[in-house]
């Protein structure tokens, strides 16, 4: 698979992982979180990332048309984000 492909798996899929601890009620308070809630939140953090350096990588090689490329990092820094923010309660 192209690395585009990976991205945007990784981005798709912590995204909506994000959604359901969000609407389940998972307990942000700070880094405080216990040990399965550090661990879920660094989970989703790396897989986060990881995308978007993926994407970043596919755009350099021009692996797919660029709009394709930066909308799959696009998507994994809002995830980025709405981990953050869901760490900051």
């Amino acid at each position: 698979m192209k690395l585009f492909t990976w991205s945007w798996l990784l981005g798709m899929l912590s995204y909506v992982f994000l959604g359901v601890l969000r609407r389940s009620g998972f307990p942000a308070t700070g880094l405080f979180l216990g040990t399965p809630g550090v661990i879920t939140l660094l989970l989703l953090l790396l897989s986060a990332g990881i995308g978007a350096v993926l994407g970043m990588r596919s755009w350099s090689r021009r692996e797919v048309k660029a709009w394709w490329a930066i909308g799959a990092i696009a998507l994994n820094i809002v995830v980025l984000a709405g981990i953050l923010l869901l760490i900051a309660g």
